[in-house]
């Protein structure tokens, strides 16, 4: 039994490529980064309410997406929610909820379960019986299997 959940955050400093920016890392299971994954992005300030900053944002080929400019930071007064999803991954719709941004250059990090099995491959093929019936089947990981 784990208590982990299916995905989890953290926050960390900020990312090579994005040195001057608020950031969200994408990563799969294995801790392998995920490019292309859709982050939707709103960041409150409670001095500016009436003001969200909001988005939708993919990441970079290191799973990164820039969702501040570092100019725009605002100490003690933002806090960022996100959604992040990717196809063939699991959806997450509250990856991360009105966490406070505490720095101008900080990243968080998100990792997604991917819902595909992998290495295994499936084969369709009609089978025929010595009656002359034929019947679907297929290949599955090397074991002859029908339907």
């Amino acid at each position: 039994m784990s208590i982990l959940p299916m995905s989890w955050l953290q926050a960390s400093a900020a990312t090579e490529k994005h040195p001057d920016a608020v950031t969200i890392t994408v990563t799969d299971g294995n801790g392998k980064a995920l490019a292309d994954a859709v982050v939707n992005y709103t960041i409150e300030s409670q001095t500016d309410v009436e003001n969200p900053i909001s988005g939708i944002v993919m990441t970079d080929e290191d799973g990164c997406a820039e969702v501040l400019s570092g100019d725009d930071y605002k100490e003690n007064d933002l806090e960022l929610t996100a959604q992040v999803s990717k196809e063939h991954y699991e959806s997450n719709d509250t990856a991360i909820v009105s966490l406070p941004i505490t720095s101008a250059d900080q990243n968080f990090e998100v990792s997604l379960r991917c819902m595909l099995i992998e290495d295994v491959t499936v084969t369709g093929v009609t089978e025929a019986y010595a009656d002359g019936k034929k019947i679907p089947g297929c290949y599955r990981g090397g074991y002859r299997n029908r339907w």
